[in-house]
C-alpha cells in the first residue's frame, strides 16, 4: 500500500497498491481515489527502454503477458490511448477503445478513433474501422475501413499522398503523389507526378544519398508539359529542370575534395511551374563542380572546375567547360632552412608558377545542344612564372621589383580591317579565324613598383572625468603607389599591327561605290592619318602577354576611420565603450602616364557607419571624373574645367540605409497553461514540410516562426544616381517585419516601393497560428501580377504530414 514497488530483472513497477500471487506469478497494480474522486499513485511500469502509465494492470512475470486499463504509451512521433490492452510475451498489443494522436495531452484536442488495433513496437500500427474526433466531435464522414501506420524508427518504402487542389486554366490537380523508396543505408529515391484534369502534367524525381564521414548529395530532375486549354494558338510548352548539390565530409580526405552545386533548367520552366514566387524574377541559374588537389610537402596544387550561368531573359547560356589550374605558391630559392634572425634582401627573392586552362563557349538555348556549340569553343592556355623581391626603405615606403615570363596558347584569333559603307565612312570588319591554326605567345615583362603608406592618427580627449564622450581618435590611412613597365617591343617578339581610318573616302571625290561582301573597298593605310593599335589576339580570353611600349601609373589612395568612446550610462562597471562614427571613408584614383588618351581615372569614394547598437546601418559609394562627357554620359579626353569652369563632375553615386528594431526575448513564463503542460514551442524541422510551404506566399516571410520575439521590424532604403543611364534616379524602400499578438498569434508583412517608377513592390502578409498540436497558416499577395492566398492548417506532427486542409490557388492564372 502506498509508495508500493517491485523490482524484477529489468522490470520495475511503481503503484499505491500492488497484489503478488507468487502461486500464479502475477502481479496486480492500481493506483487509489480520494473522496473526491482524484486518482492518486497510478501504476507505473518499466521493462528495458518500455515504459507507461496506466490505471490498473495485471502481468505475469513468467509468460511475460498482461492486461491493462486505461494506458498511454509514446509510440514513434504519436500517442497510443487504450481502454483495455493485451501485451503478448514478444511485445506486440492488441487494444480496443484506441485513440492514436500527435497531441501530448492527456486529453488531445486531436485524435483517430480507432475500435480496435495491434501495435506491433518499432515497426507498424494496423487498426480497423477509425474516423477523426477534433475538439471532441467526432467526425465519421470521411472515415476509413482500415488503418496503417509506420511506427518504425528506421526509413521504410511507401506512397506518398497527392495534395489535390484546382487552378482556373490547368483544372483540378492532383500534385506531388507517387512512391518513396529506400535504397539501402546510403541512398533513397523518390518519385513524384502531378496531373491536372485538363491535360497538363509533370514528373519529379529526386535520389538522395548520404556516406557518414565521406559524402552526401541530392539529384533531382523535373520534367513538364503544361497546356493552356484556354487559348488555342497557345503553344504546349515543354520544360526541364536538373539539380544536383554534392558535398564532401571534410573528415574524408585531407588533400583532396569534390563538391557540385547544379542548377540547369530550361528558360521559363520557374514562371510555369514554381510555386514560390521568388523564383520568377531570378533570371540567373549559376551552377558549379569543382575539384582540387594539394600535396602535403610540396608548393603544388591542382584544381578543376565545370561552370555554368543561365539567363532565362536572354536565354544565353555561358559555359566553362572545364576550366584547370596548376599552381606552385612561392618558393625562396635563397633562403637557409636552418637560418634565423631578420632575412637579407636577397633571402626575399621568390619564385612561384601558374598555369591556366579555360574552354567557354556561350550559346542560345536552341543551339545548346548542337554542334555549332562546340565549333564556338573558345579554348586557351596560359603559363606565368614570375621571380619577384620586395624590401622595405625605413617603416614606410616599400620596393617591389619583378620580372615574369608569361606564355599563352591560342586557338583562334581576328583579323581587323577597316571598309567602307555606302556613305563613305569606315567601320571596322573583324573576320574570327577559328580551329585554323594554334599559336603559341610569350613574353619577358619586368616590372617595378614603390609604395608610401604612413598612418597618420590625431586624438581628442575630454577634460570632463564624469562626462558622456571620453575621447576621439581620427586614423588616416594614405597610400601613394607607382608602377613601371618598361618598353620590351626590341627583346619581345610583336603582337600587335595598326589600322588606319578617316571619315572620308580615300581615293578621291568622286561618287562612292557600292560596298558589300562581294565587293568592299579597304581603306589604305598610306592614305589615312590616324592609327588604331590592335591585336589579333586581344579579344581572346587571356589576351596577350605583351604591352605595346611602356606602362607606368600613380595610383593616391586615403582611407579615414573616425571613432570615439564614451561611458555607458547604465554600465557600472565605469569601462569606457567604443563607437564607430565613419568606418572605412575611402577616396582613390591613379594617373596612366603613357596613354595617350584620358591620363586620369575617376576618383571614386566609399564609406559608412552604424548608429543606435548597430541598428542603423548608413553605406554610401560614388564617383567624381576630372574630365567632361557627352550627350550619352561617356567621358570624353577635355578637362571638366575648361568647359564649365568646375574642377570635378559628378557621374554618380548610391545611398543604402538599413533600420532594424526589435524587442527583447518573450519571457519563459508567458504561455498558455497548454504550453505551460507541455513546454512545447512551435518549431518545425520537419524538411519536407518546410518545403512545401515555400510554394504558398508565407515562403516570403520564412517557415520559421519565432515566438520568443514579440515584433520586429526592418527598412530598408536605396538611392541611386548616374548620368550614364536613361533612367539616372533610382530609389526604392523595402519595409517588412512581424508582431505577435498573443504567444500563439504571430502576424508578418513584407512591402515597398519604387519611388521613381511610383509603383508598389510585391507585398505579402502572412498570419500565423500555433494551435499547440496544429499549426494554421493564412498569406496573401493582394496585387500584381503574382495575386494569391494561401491558407492552410496541418498536424504538426511529420508523420501525419497529409492530415491538413489547404487552399492556395496559383498565380499562374493570373498570366
Amino acid at each position: 500500500y502506498n509508495n508500493a514497488f517491485v523490482n524484477y530483472q529489468d522490470i520495475e513497477l511503481k503503484a499505491n497498491y500492488i497484489a503478488l500471487d507468487f502461486g500464479k506469478n502475477e502481479v496486480f497494480a492500481k493506483g487509489t481515489y480520494d473522496s473526491s474522486g482524484t486518482a492518486t499513485g497510478l501504476p507505473n511500469f518499466k521493462k528495458g527502454n518500455e515504459s507507461f502509465d496506466c490505471d490498473s494492470l495485471k502481468y505475469n512475470f513468467k509468460t511475460e503477458k498482461g492486461i491493462i486499463y486505461h494506458i498511454i504509451t509514446k509510440q514513434g512521433e504519436g500517442y497510443f490511448h487504450s481502454d483495455k490492452t493485451k501485451r503478448e510475451a514478444n511485445g506486440i498489443i492488441n487494444a480496443e477503445g484506441n485513440k492514436y494522436t500527435t497531441c501530448d495531452l492527456k486529453h488531445p484536442h486531436f485524435y483517430l478513433a480507432l475500435n480496435k488495433a495491434i501495435v506491433i513496437p518499432n515497426d507498424k500500427i494496423v487498426t480497423g474501422y477509425a474516423y477523426l474526433v477534433v475538439a471532441d466531435v467526432p467526425i465519421k464522414v470521411p472515415a476509413i475501413p482500415f488503418g496503417f501506420f509506420p511506427n518504425s524508427t528506421t526509413r521504410s518504402s511507401g506512397v506518398i499522398i497527392p495534395t489535390y487542389g484546382e487552378e482556373q486554366k490547368r483544372g483540378f490537380y492532383l500534385t506531388r503523389g507517387g512512391w518513396y523508396q529506400v535504397l539501402g543505408d546510403y541512398a533513397d529515391l523518390q518519385i513524384l507526378g502531378d496531373k491536372y484534369s485538363k491535360g497538363s502534367w509533370a514528373l519529379h524525381t529526386s535520389l538522395g544519398y548520404t556516406w557518414r564521414y565521406h559524402f552526401s548529395g541530392r539529384f533531382t530532375f523535373d520534367y513538364s508539359v503544361n497546356k493552356d486549354n484556354e487559348d488555342i494558338n497557345a503553344p504546349i510548352r515543354k520544360d526541364y529542370s536538373v539539380r544536383w548539390s554534392h558535398r564532401q565530409d571534410s573528415k574524408a580526405n585531407p588533400t583532396r575534395s569534390f563538391s557540385a552545386n547544379v542548377d540547369l533548367s530550361s528558360s521559363q520552366y520557374n514562371l510555369y511551374n514554381s510555386r514560390n514566387y521568388n523564383d520568377i524574377p531570378n533570371q540567373a541559374r549559376n551552377s558549379n563542380i569543382s575539384f582540387s588537389k594539394n600535396w602535403p610537402g610540396t608548393p603544388f596544387s591542382f584544381t578543376a572546375s565545370a561552370q555554368a550561368r543561365q539567363n532565362s531573359r536572354t536565354k544565353v547560356t555561358d559555359l566553362q567547360i572545364p576550366s584547370a589550374s596548376l599552381r606552385m605558391s612561392s618558393i625562396y630559392p635563397f633562403r637557409s632552412k636552418t637560418g634565423s634572425g631578420k632575412y637579407k634582401w636577397y633571402e626575399n627573392i621568390n619564385l612561384s608558377y601558374s598555369a591556366q586552362m579555360l574552354n567557354k563557349v556561350s550559346a542560345f538555348d536552341s543551339t545548346l545542344l548542337t554542334s555549332k556549340t562546340l565549333d564556338d569553343l573558345k579554348s586557351d592556355f596560359a603559363q606565368s612564372i614570375p621571380l619577384g623581391v620586395n624590401f622595405k626603405i625605413g617603416k614606410l615606403i616599400t620596393i617591389t621589383p619583378s620580372l615574369s615570363y608569361k606564355g599563352i596558347l591560342h586557338t583562334r584569333y581576328d583579323h581587323h580591317r577597316l571598309i567602307l559603307d555606302q556613305s563613305g565612312k569606315s567601320f571596322k570588319d573583324t573576320i574570327d579565324y577559328s580551329g585554323r591554326s594554334i599559336n603559341y605567345l610569350q613574353a619577358i615583362n619586368p616590372n617595378v613598383s614603390v609604395s608610401l603608406s604612413p598612418k597618420i592618427y590625431g586624438m581628442f580627449t575630454s577634460k570632463r572625468k564624469d562626462g558622456y564622450f571620453v575621447a576621439m581618435r581620427h586614423v588616416m590611412s594614405p597610400v601613394i603607389g607607382f608602377s613601371f613597365t618598361p618598353d620590351m617591343r626590341k627583346i619581345n617578339p610583336n603582337y600587335y599591327d595598326s589600322l588606319y581610318s578617316r571619315e572620308t573616302y580615300p581615293f578621291g571625290t568622286g561618287a562612292v561605290p557600292v560596298i558589300s561582301e562581294t565587293n568592299p573597298r579597304y581603306l589604305s593605310p598610306k592614305s589615312e592619318n590616324k592609327a588604331q593599335v590592335y591585336s589579333p589576339w586581344q579579344d581572346q580570353q587571356y589576351g596577350v602577354p605583351s604591352v605595346n611600349g611602356r606602362q607606368g601609373s600613380v595610383t593616391f589612395a586615403l582611407n579615414n576611420n573616425l571613432e570615439m568612446k564614451v561611458r555607458p550610462k547604465n554600465d557600472t562597471t565605469g569601462e569606457p565603450k567604443k563607437m564607430a562614427i565613419l568606418q572605412n571613408l575611402n577616396a582613390s584614383t591613379s594617373y596612366n602616364i603613357f596613354t595617350d588618351g584620358p591620363h586620369w581615372s575617376d576618383i571614386n569614394f566609399s564609406g559608412g557607419t552604424s548608429l543606435f547598437n548597430n541598428g542603423l546601418d548608413l553605406r554610401f559609394n560614388g564617383g567624381l571624373s576630372p574630365y567632361a562627357s557627352d550627350k550619352n554620359g561617356s567621358r570624353v579626353d577635355t578637362f571638366y574645367y575648361y568647359k564649365t569652369g568646375k574642377i570635378l563632375r559628378f557621374v554618380g553615386t548610391t545611398l543604402t540605409a538599413d533600420f532594424s528594431l526589435k524587442s527583447k526575448s518573450g519571457k519563459k513564463d508567458d504561455k498558455t497553461s497548454d504550453e505551460a503542460q507541455t513546454g512545447d514551442n512551435y518549431n518545425d524541422e520537419d524538411a519536407e514540410i518546410n518545403n512545401d510551404l515555400e510554394y504558398g506566399p508565407r515562403g516570403s516571410v520564412g517557415s520559421y516562426v519565432d515566438f520568443n520575439i514579440p515584433w520586429s521590424f526592418h527598412t530598408g532604403i536605396s538611392l541611386g544616381y548616374t548620368k550614364q543611364r536613361k533612367e539616372p534616379l533610382s530609389a526604392t524602400i523595402n519595409i517588412n517585419g512581424d508582431f505577435s499578438m498573443t504567444p500563439k498569434w504571430k502576424i508578418g508583412f513584407n512591402t515597398g516601393y519604387d519611388i521613381i517608377g511610383k509603383s508598389v513592390i510585391v507585398s505579402s502578409i502572412s498570419i500565423h497560428r500555433d494551435l499547440h498540436c496544429w499549426t494554421m497558416d493564412f498569406s496573401v499577395i493582394p496585387f500584381g501580377t503574382r495575386a494569391s492566398y494561401s491558407f492552410t492548417i496541418r498536424a504538426k506532427a511529420a508523420i501525419l504530414h497529409d492530415l491538413k486542409y489547404e487552399k492556395r490557388p496559383n498565380w499562374y492564372d493570373n498570366f
